[in-house]
């Protein structure tokens, strides 16, 4: 192959050079500028629809929602309630959407479901997630839980 263009003559040469450097150019473009430029161009309009979409679920938010929670009633209740059934939380925590997670250890089954009852009838308190293990002692119970007003 190298023989043949070093048999073109002066003028083939550098049209064969010049052909080269185009294809070259070429492909550098559709194939690597070309996408770029599409990629960023989809990019910003994608941007700007999460930024429509972001300020139409701001409003309609409702007011409640921007509020700071306040998880003190939900607490004490839920706490009360287990103290009247000789039930020890060991952690808990609030979240972020007012819900309180729970962890309790060795707890009896029956006392455990009746306190889960108790706090769904006069507090309106329902589970909204619970990870419950058989505890170290038979009718026992470990649980991790969060707890909800109900709506």
């Amino acid at each position: 192959m190298l023989q043949r263009f070093h048999a073109l003559g002066q003028r083939e040469k550098a049209l064969v050079l010049a052909l080269g450097v185009v294809v070259a150019v070429l492909l550098l473009s559709l194939l690597i500028v070309q996408p770029l430029l599409s990629f960023e161009k989809r990019a910003k309009a994608d941007y700007s629809r999460s930024l429509q979409i972001a300020a139409i679920a701001e409003k309609l938010k409702p007011a409640s929602a921007n509020a700071p929670v306040d998880d003190r009633s939900l607490r004490s209740a839920v706490t009360e309630s287990a103290a009247q059934r000789s039930l020890v939380i060991v952690r808990i925590n609030a979240t972020e959407d007012g819900e309180l997670e729970l962890a309790l250890n060795g707890v009896p089954f029956r006392t455990f479901y009746a306190w889960l009852e108790t706090l769904r009838v006069e507090h309106s308190i329902v589970v909204q997630e619970a990870f419950v293990t058989t505890g170290d002692t038979d009718g026992s119970l470990d649980v991790r839980l969060t707890l909800m007003r109900e709506a």
